[in-house]
C-alpha cells in the first residue's frame, strides 16, 4: 500500500478528526505507517475504538474514529460507513480496531468488509501487543506505534498524538473544581466593569483585548472578560467573521485558555469558537468534543448549531471562506430582505 497524504478534502462527524494540510507529501507504505500515523490524524491514542480511513484518490480524505461498542450493533457500523462513502463516493477505506478483543474485532472487521466490497483496501486488528491483517488467523506483527517513521514525520509536522480521548477534552473542559470561586469572582468583576461600557464599544474592546493576546497568554482577568463580551451576539460575530486558516492555530490556544479559566455559564462563544479553530486546524476530534460540551453548556447557541452543521455535513476547511462571505452579506442584508423562514 503507497498512499501520498498531503491534504484534506473533508470536515468530520462526531468522534472524527482530520489530518492538518502537510507541507510536503507524507508517503505511506504499509501497514506500520498507517498505524503510526493514525493517532496523529485522530488526535490520540485510539483505544476500543473502529478507526477508517478514506482515501480519496491518492489523499487522505478523512479519518473517522468511534467506539468499538457502538459499532457491534450492524446498524450503526451500515450507518456510519454510508455516511462517508457518501461524502467521498469514489474513496477506499482502511479500516483498523483497536482492542484486546479478537471476537469484537473481526466481528466488525468483517461486517466492514461484507458493506464496502472491493472498496476495502486493507483491514487490520491492532492489539495491545501488535497487529494483524485482513485474516483473524495470520501471523501477528509485533509494533510500537509511537517509534514507526510515519509517527516522526508526523510529529515534526506539528501533528499531536496525545495519549487519551480525556487528555484531549482537556483542552475544552473548563476551570478544576479549586478554581471555580476565583473564576466566579473574576466574571463578577469582569461584568461590573464592562457595565459601564457603551455596548457599541463591545465590538472594539473584543478587538482590542484579542489583539493583546497575540503574543503572550491572556490573563485571568482577561479571560472572564473575553468570556463576558462572546455572549453579546454582535460583539461574538466581530470575532467569528474574523477566524481565519491563517490564525486559527492562535485562535486555538486563545479559546481554550478562555474556556478553561472562565465559569461554564459563559464558556459557550469561546467553546463555539475554539470548536471552529479546531476544524479550521484539522482538529476533528476537539472539535467534536467542543459540540459535546456545547451540547450541555448551551444546545440552542447559534455557534452550536452552526459547528453541528459543519461537523455532520463533513463540510472541509477550504468552505470556510464561503461561509463567511455568506455570513457578512447576511449581517449586511436590510431587515425584511431575506427568504421567509
Amino acid at each position: 500500500m503507497t498512499l501520498w497524504i498531503s491534504d484534506v478534502s473533508g470536515a468530520c462527524p462526531p468522534n472524527v478528526s482530520v489530518v492538518n494540510d502537510f507541507l510536503e507529501p507524507l508517503r505511506l507504505t504499509g501497514p506500520d505507517d498507517l498505524l503510526g500515523l493514525l493517532p496523529h490524524l485522530i488526535g490520540f491514542h485510539p483505544r476500543d475504538s473502529l478507526a477508517l480511513v478514506v482515501i480519496d484518490g491518492s489523499h487522505v480524505g478523512v479519518t473517522a474514529r468511534v467506539d468499538l461498542a457502538a459499532m457491534l450493533t450492524p446498524r450503526h457500523t451500515r450507518a456510519l460507513i454510508g455516511q462517508l462513502t457518501a461524502r467521498f463516493p469514489d474513496g477506499e477505506v482502511c479500516a483498523v480496531a483497536y482492542t484486546g478483543s479478537e471476537d469484537d474485532a473481526w466481528l466488525v472487521l468483517r461486517r466492514c468488509a461484507r458493506i464496502l466490497g472491493r472498496r476495502l483496501l486493507i483491514s487490520l486488528h491492532a492489539h495491545p501487543n501488535g497487529w494483524w491483517s485482513d485474516r483473524r488467523r495470520g501471523p501477528r506483527v509485533s509494533f510500537n506505534p509511537e517509534s514507526s517513521r510515519a509517527a516522526a514525520e508526523a510529529t515534526v509536522r506539528g501533528m499531536q498524538a496525545r495519549t487519551s480521548r480525556e487528555a484531549l477534552a482537556a483542552l475544552a473542559s473548563g476551570p478544576d473544581e479549586a478554581d471555580w470561586q476565583e473564576a466566579s469572582d473574576r466574571l463578577d468583576a469582569a461584568c461590573e466593569e464592562l457595565a459601564v461600557l457603551e455596548p457599541q464599544r463591545w465590538p472594539q474592546r473584543l478587538r482590542d483585548t484579542v489583539a493583546a493576546c497575540a503574543t503572550r497568554p491572556p490573563t485571568d482577568e482577561e479571560c472572564a472578560e473575553l468570556g463576558v463580551l462572546l455572549c453579546e451576539p454582535n460583539t461574538r460575530d466581530v470575532e467569528l467573521v474574523a477566524l481565519e486558516k491563517a490564525t486559527a492555530e492562535h485562535r486555538l490556544a486563545l479559546w481554550s485558555r478562555v474556556v478553561n479559566r472562565i465559569p461554564e455559564e459563559v464558556s459557550y462563544g469561546p467553546l463555539g469558537l475554539l470548536g471552529l479553530a479546531a476544524w479550521l486546524t484539522g482538529n476533528g476530534a476537539l472539535a467534536s468534543v467542543c459540540l459535546e460540551r456545547l451540547d450541555v453548556v448551551c444546545p440552542r447557541s447559534g455557534l452550536r448549531a452552526m459547528l453541528a452543521d459543519i461537523v455532520g455535513g463533513m463540510i472541509p476547511p477550504t468552505a470556510w471562506p464561503t461561509i463567511v462571505a455568506d455570513l457578512r452579506a447576511h449581517a449586511a442584508a436590510p431587515p425584511g430582505t431575506g427568504e421567509a423562514a
